[in-house]
């Protein structure tokens, strides 16, 4: 026989597990060329650079 368990997990319990994967807010930052806020390790939507090299 394989591992089973001997019961259905409540629905609390099913609950307490899922909470604790919510997402959370991105961290945003200074873009180093035009200050606008962006994503950290994303391309500025505002100028299209990163780490000072111009992408977009």
């Amino acid at each position: 026989m394989g591992a089973l368990p001997k019961r259905k997990p409540s629905h609390s319990k099913t609950r307490i597990r899922r909470q604790t994967k919510k997402a959370t807010v991105p961290a945003l930052i200074k873009c180093e060329s035009c200050g606008e806020m962006k994503r950290a390790g994303f391309v500025c939507k505002n100028c299209g650079k990163y780490k000072g090299k111009k992408l977009v």
